[in-house]
């Protein structure tokens, strides 16, 4: 089904066939777990009580370990299944627009909304999504999806996003919670409408820029991969220099393969500039481009069921030397927050510098996208940060304090690549 919307968009009846299926799959999940819940909740009011046998306890004890990990296979069912609600974002909206929906002010990830089941106003925000599906506007409910957390119901068929927050009646005087969700909503409509907010996230002023060059997925070579690795054990594809995908069949036994392992070993070598993404089909594929819709048929079914692992090996000294190429410097910073560091004169950073997050980085190369492409895309955003023109006239006063405070660090950043290698280099000289 998200294979055939995928090739016709307009089809309103699949999207709403799509979410009866996955809304019934999630409801089915949902009365699991609590049936689950309540089971639990039992039998540690028997342990509790206090009147059973050394026999009697064991026994509990042992059924009560027994069913977490039932509780998290259905939790993970669940995201499973609304990874498919995520491909059909996808489908009508990029994921630059998505990632917005999936934070909350301070740039965490933004809780879900719980489950569907029992869901008071779920009632109205299906009326609503019926109402926007008749008038032929693609809509989603946002509990069939992971990266939808702000409002309930969400428009798809314009420009950007457009989440709607469904109340079963209008208030008068709104409280705290709904306050929040209502000036949540104000700032991503002003957002979108402008391409600036002041203030939008951790204090910081954001400006929205096109993305430039060209789009380049390999789709296709990660299928083939796989479907390599699926009759023969395992394979690889280097798709452009320093990037390479790996997949292997994983045995029953969750045993590791000697000769897969030898095999990896060659293909990264002893290079430390090689970075590794394992990719698993979970909650923390974030907002890059959703599986669902990137692997096709066996592929798909393969990676959901764990029959596959697949690796994503990058080669960061290929990415500086990409840099490089454009006449850009790059220094790999990667500490939690920022990947790469890169600037025309690494010796005079006021001619143009920025720092490239590692969530972006990582979703990109995760997405199955071109690093080589990725990098002349954000050299070609460096270049244009002189004529970059801000919208806020305060911006300049507080933009010059916090290059002061910043500028010092960013100047002597290290690179994490090049300390690595000399520590290397030290240690074999001692």
């Amino acid at each position: 089904m998200i294979k055939a919307l995928k090739a016709d968009p307009d089809n309103m009846e699949l999207i709403l066939e799509l979410h009866r299926f996955l809304i019934r799959k999630i409801v089915s999940e949902e009365k699991r777990i609590k049936r689950l819940k309540r089971i639990k909740s039992r039998f540690t009011r028997i342990k509790k009580g206090g009147r059973l046998t050394k026999d009697d306890s064991i026994k509990i004890k042992g059924l009560l370990n027994m069913i977490e990990p039932r509780l998290k296979a259905r939790r993970v069912m669940i995201y499973t299944w609304k990874f498919f609600g995520d491909g059909i974002a996808n489908i009508y909206q990029p994921t630059c627009n998505l990632k917005h929906l999936y934070y909350d002010s301070n740039y965490n990830v933004k809780e879900d909304a719980g489950f569907i089941s029992g869901k008071e106003g779920f009632k109205n925000e299906w009326k609503i999504f019926r109402m926007g599906l008749d008038k032929k506007v693609p809509v989603i409910l946002s509990d069939i999806t992971n990266v939808i957390r702000h409002g309930d119901v969400c428009a798809m068929g314009w420009s950007d996003p457009v989440p709607i927050e469904v109340k079963k009646t209008k208030h008068a005087n709104p409280g705290g919670r709904v306050n929040r969700q209502l000036r949540d909503l104000k700032k991503l409509a002003l957002f979108y409408g402008n391409d600036y907010a002041p203030n939008f996230r951790n204090g910081f002023d954001a400006y929205r820029v096109a993305k430039k060059g060209r789009d380049v997925a390999y789709y296709n070579e990660i299928n083939l991969v796989i479907r390599n690795a699926l009759e023969d054990g395992y394979s690889s594809m280097e798709v452009e220099r320093g990037l390479t995908y790996f997949c292997s069949r994983i045995t029953r036994g969750g045993d590791v393969d000697v000769n897969v392992v030898n095999y990896l070993e060659s293909v990264c070598g002893l290079n430390n500039s090689v970075m590794v993404h394992e990719l698993t089909p979970e909650e923390d594929w974030g907002v890059a481009y959703p599986f669902t819709l990137s692997l096709e048929n066996e592929c798909l079914v393969a990676f959901i069921q764990n029959e596959i692992s697949i690796l994503i090996l990058t080669n960061l000294e290929e990415v500086r030397r990409e840099f490089f190429k454009h006449g850009v410097f790059a220094k790999f910073i990667m500490d939690g927050q920022s990947a790469i560091q890169i600037s025309l004169d690494e010796n005079d950073l006021m001619k143009g510098a920025y720092r490239i997050g590692e969530q972006y980085f990582n979703r990109e190369v995760i997405g199955f996208n071109s690093v080589k492409a990725f990098v002349e895309s954000s050299c070609v955003l460096l270049k244009e940060l002189p004529e970059f023109k801000v919208k806020d006239a305060d911006f300049i006063e507080r933009a010059i304090s916090f290059d002061e405070a910043l500028m010092e660090e960013w100047k002597n950043a290290k690179d994490v690549l090049i300390d690595a290698r000399l520590e290397i280099f030290n240690t074999k000289e001692s």
